[in-house]
């Protein structure tokens, strides 16, 4: 996660607000868009959820938002905040835009999904690559992309580089 977020230019900020282009607004400090929390969303479970906020691991009241969500996307709708992060255009977030979404999407949520989908994408990966271990820069990849990169995505000059960067910053907080 330190290496995702040391990539993104958040500068491990949960309340950053950014843009990708052809992606949409970004939040927090691993840069999470609109179509990675959709992908979380998807996958998490509610009564876990339920049970980390009972324990005062999550916010009050983010179960029930993030089902609500969840429901909204298997109905193929999209929630009001996913859609701002998404469609609006670079610049023209408002500050309640803003607001609204680091205060949907919050450092424990961001968080506990960047956490979730790591380990998703690591195991995708793992088995894209015959059970090989996982390779930094692929993985780090797969957050920016917002899915596992396949030949294609690993082929690209600009994703070959982020990679090499995404391995050496692995590298350097190793050790």
């Amino acid at each position: 996660k330190d290496t995702v977020s040391s990539l993104n230019g958040s500068r491990g900020n949960h309340e950053f607000v950014g843009y990708r282009r052809g992606r949409g607004h970004a939040v927090g400090a691993y840069g999470m868009t609109a179509d990675q929390f959709s992908n979380w969303l998807s996958g998490v479970d509610i009564a876990d959820l339920e049970e980390k906020e009972r324990k005062g691991l999550i916010p009050a009241g983010t179960a029930a938002k993030m089902k609500k969500m969840k429901e909204q996307l298997a109905k193929g709708e999209t929630p009001d905040v996913l859609k701002k992060m998404k469609d609006t255009e670079q610049g023209k977030l408002t500050d309640t835009d803003k607001k609204e979404i680091t205060d949907t999407f919050g450092k424990q949520v961001q968080e506990l999904a960047a956490t979730d989908l790591i380990n998703k994408y690591s195991k995708d990966i793992s088995a894209q690559n015959g059970g090989k271990e996982v390779d930094p820069g692929q993985l780090a990849l797969a957050m920016h992309l917002g899915k596992v990169p396949d030949a294609t995505d690993m082929a690209d000059a600009s994703n070959k580089d982020y990679m090499s960067a995404a391995r050496n910053k692995f590298q350097l907080a190793a050790g």
